[in-house]
């Protein structure tokens, strides 16, 4: 990444505020969540890629972008063999609003499907965006 970014440091601060505040993940949630929990294995074989994926890319934008939102990540590191296919890969959405919460499961989605799942559960609103010159 480093080697894509301009060499002045304005320039490469610019560069990530950009890319920190537009793309997927760009979106506002409805008022009426209050957190959102993902739980998944630490490293990625057998259906957490996506996850991984989904915390890494588009989780820093969703939070860009609702800095009220609570957001818990849990990354699981399994002590057995048996265990490691066990463990779930899941997106628990809270809502403030006394509405039950809502928890599906994401183990084998690619981070796209995930954010389609999030801004549904959401009731998400993508983001006018506009670059920083």
């Amino acid at each position: 990444m480093s080697s894509a970014l301009p060499k002045s440091k304005l320039a490469r601060h610019i560069t990530r505020l950009n890319l920190l505040s537009t793309g997927p993940g760009s979106v506002k949630v409805s008022p009426t969540v209050e957190s959102i929990e993902l739980i998944f294995k630490q490293r990625s074989p057998k259906g957490h890629l996506g996850a991984r994926k989904f915390w890494r890319e588009n989780l820093p934008r969703i939070q860009y972008h609702n800095p009220h939102l609570s957001i818990t990540v849990r990354r699981i590191e399994p002590e057995t063999k048996k265990q490691e296919s066990e463990i779930p890969a899941l997106l628990k959405i809270n809502y403030n609003n006394g509405q039950e919460s809502k928890i599906t499961k994401i183990k084998y989605l690619f981070n796209e499907d995930i954010l389609q799942k999030f801004v549904k559960l959401t009731d998400a609103k993508a983001v006018e965006t506009t670059a920083v010159n």
